[in-house]
């Protein structure tokens, strides 16, 4: 056989494998970004069923503080100190708050 061509074939030979590699980490690392982008969308699925986003963003930080704080398990009296608020005002200030947020 011709030592050129067989060279030439050789290095495309290696090249083609090199190509095919790289090809497997690009899908690789598209199928992690695709995986990333369906739990987003999935986490961003769940908020809008727990809540209304358009009422929850309308309250004002301390509310959506306090609402936060609520739905991660604390009680009033955890709440009232953290927000700087007394349990009796923390209670007719959680009152007043939209139920469905």
């Amino acid at each position: 056989m011709n030592k050129p061509l067989y060279r030439t074939i050789k290095t495309l030979s290696k090249k083609r494998v090199q190509v095919a590699r790289e090809l497997a980490i690009l899908y690789e690392k598209l199928y992690e970004k695709e995986e990333m982008i369906c739990d987003l969308n999935f986490q961003i699925e769940k908020l809008e069923e727990s809540m209304d986003c358009k009422k929850y963003f309308a309250l004002t930080e301390r509310e959506r503080k306090i609402i936060d704080l609520r739905n991660e398990g604390k009680t009033l009296k955890e709440i009232a100190k953290e927000v700087g608020l007394t349990y009796g005002t923390l209670r007719n200030y959680v009152m007043k708050l939209p139920k469905d947020v």
